[in-house]
């Protein structure tokens, strides 16, 4: 717990003593947690407060942004990425370094950084329908070219490594569907993250990522960035 803030140990141990991991999707039922339990267990105060003026706060984030109708990405845009409740010295860190988005669905992340003054945000996804979308959001919202880079490619690392990246509906949320009970494999390039950024002039400031279960692969392949860099996580 070095160099943790109250509420965050509070979070994490609340994550340790409840979280367990799922082998597969078709059991998510059996784990799914209420939403009163999950503010009781895991929200602060300060979250608490944040949460019952959140519809008010989505209405002014749609009207700052457009968003095409199949697009889902207004609550992490409101959040600007997990760093809404952050101090003054953890936004103004992040400025002018690189932002990186693993699992940046249909742009809500990209966003989210962006509010923060990234040099660039790196969003990684492994899904051509998210990438498609996540273009229609850049697009419409006037996002220079240069502040983005898109990349469909999977992050991994650790003895899981490799050139690429093979998965099933059945190890991602939600499946990767073409059709009602139809599941799609797929395959797709892969890199960590030390690998990805050995070329980067710029520094690495941020990174957030939603990686549906391999978390642990893309954090041992990311260590000697974290080391060098000293990234908010």
């Amino acid at each position: 717990y070095r160099n943790l803030d109250k509420d965050s140990i509070q979070v994490l141990k609340s994550a340790l003593q409840n979280i367990q991991h799922i082998p597969d999707t078709k059991y998510i039922k059996y784990y799914l947690m209420d939403t009163d339990r999950y503010i009781s267990d895991f929200a602060t105060e300060q979250e608490i407060k944040a949460f019952e003026t959140v519809g008010s706060k989505c209405a002014l984030v749609n009207e700052k942004y457009k968003f095409p109708k199949n697009a889902v990405i207004v609550f992490p845009v409101l959040m600007r990425t997990g760093l809404y409740f952050s101090n003054d010295k953890m936004k103004n860190y992040v400025k002018g370094k690189i932002a990186i988005a693993g699992g940046a669905h249909h742009g809500d992340s990209v966003l989210g950084m962006l509010e923060n003054s990234p040099s660039i945000v790196y969003a990684f996804d492994l899904l051509d329908e998210n990438i498609d979308v996540m273009k229609e959001v850049m697009k419409l919202n006037n996002i220079p070219e240069d502040k983005y880079k898109i990349l469909r490619v999977a992050i991994t690392g650790g003895k899981n490594m490799k050139k690429e990246y093979k998965i099933s509906g059945s190890n991602v949320m939600g499946g990767i569907c073409e059709g009602e009970g139809e599941i799609k494999d797929i395959t797709v390039p892969a890199t960590d993250i030390d690998t990805f950024m050995q070329d980067k002039k710029n520094k690495l400031g941020y990174i957030q990522s939603d990686l549906q279960g391999t978390m642990c692969d893309a954090i041992l392949g990311m260590k000697k960035t974290i080391k060098k860099d000293r990234p908010i996580l």
